[in-house]
């Protein structure tokens, strides 16, 4: 039994004429009445009688009309929603960062996108960025949120902020009560290292201190930005962190800014190059236009990475 052959009958049922029928679904009258016969032999009963030159739905025709109406809006439906997670304006997007920071970005990113698509829902996550591209590639999220670039060849990336790091510092530090600090001032301090992660985080740091003659030395490794936080806050030494993914308010710590000659980092979108999303370009434009607003910057990454 094919759905065509329930909407024939409905239709033949509805004008009790096959003629009229067969206008209403542009065909000629004698192959819906074979469609029609063809339903009967399959469900093995009449629909329709015949007296007096015209077209009567039999009992068990009427029954069955009754039952299939729900059967076809229920279709109906299913191809609607179909069609619209096909357009973008339905389903759900599954994102995640390595910030909770990032959602300052995204809340009204997702209102933005949410007012004229209701329907959509989003689910958040706050990772490691490591845990982020593993979940990326196991199609486990549509979308992450980290600092580019990064080093997997099958990511797209977006860029939506730049910024320099910061230094964290605890806040009965003397160095905590600079508004910038020069290179000089960092040699030779204690500190607070990240795991060499996936993204190169710590590499592209202790890159720029090399260049600027700077030696720290490691007194502690934390896997997080809110771990590394933790110790700055109780004095264990200094961290250097982007203040874009840092908790906006740390009681305990303070963040000064480097020399200007310190490098930039982008802080962007990534998904997989392969992975077919049709919300997914609709919600960075949402997120770009934000990013934007907030005198942000939002464009497709180079080095081979373009926005889909």
């Amino acid at each position: 039994m094919e759905l065509r052959h329930l909407r024939y009958f409905r239709v033949v049922a509805e004008e009790l004429h096959f003629g009229r029928a067969a206008a209403r679904l542009h065909i000629e009258p004698q192959p819906l009445n074979f469609q029609i016969k063809q339903l009967e032999r399959e469900i093995g009963f009449a629909l329709f009688s015949h007296r007096e030159n015209r077209t009567h739905l039999t009992a068990a025709g009427a029954a069955f009309l009754v039952d299939i109406e729900e059967l076809l809006a229920s279709a109906d439906r299913a191809v609607e929603h179909a069609a619209q997670v096909a357009r973008g304006e339905s389903g759900s997007l599954r994102i995640g960062s390595v910030s909770t920071r990032m959602h300052a970005l995204l809340a009204p990113a997702i209102k933005k996108f949410r007012d004229p698509y209701p329907d959509v829902s989003f689910d958040l996550q706050t990772l490691r960025t490591s845990e982020l591209e593993h979940a990326l590639n196991r199609q486990e999220l549509d979308l992450g949120f980290t600092l580019l670039p990064v080093p997997d060849e099958n990511f797209d990336a977006l860029t939506v902020s730049r910024s320099q790091p910061v230094v964290a510092v605890a806040t009965n530090y003397a160095l905590g009560r600079h508004d910038r600090v020069s290179w000089q001032d960092l040699n030779g301090r204690e500190a607070i290292s990240f795991e060499h992660n996936a993204s190169g985080y710590q590499r592209r740091m202790d890159k720029m201190l090399a260049e600027h003659g700077v030696r720290l030395t490691t007194v502690q490794h934390a896997d997080s930005i809110e771990a590394a936080l933790a110790f700055v806050g109780v004095g264990l030494g200094i961290a250097l962190v982007h203040h874009f993914i840092a908790p906006p308010q740390c009681d305990d710590v303070v963040f000064v800014r480097l020399p200007e000659d310190a490098a930039w980092a982008d802080f962007g979108a990534i998904w997989r190059r392969d992975d077919v999303h049709p919300l997914r370009a609709r919600f960075l434009a949402a997120v770009t236009s934000v990013a934007l607003n907030g005198n942000g910057v939002a464009h497709a990454k180079s080095e081979g990475l373009q926005a889909k």
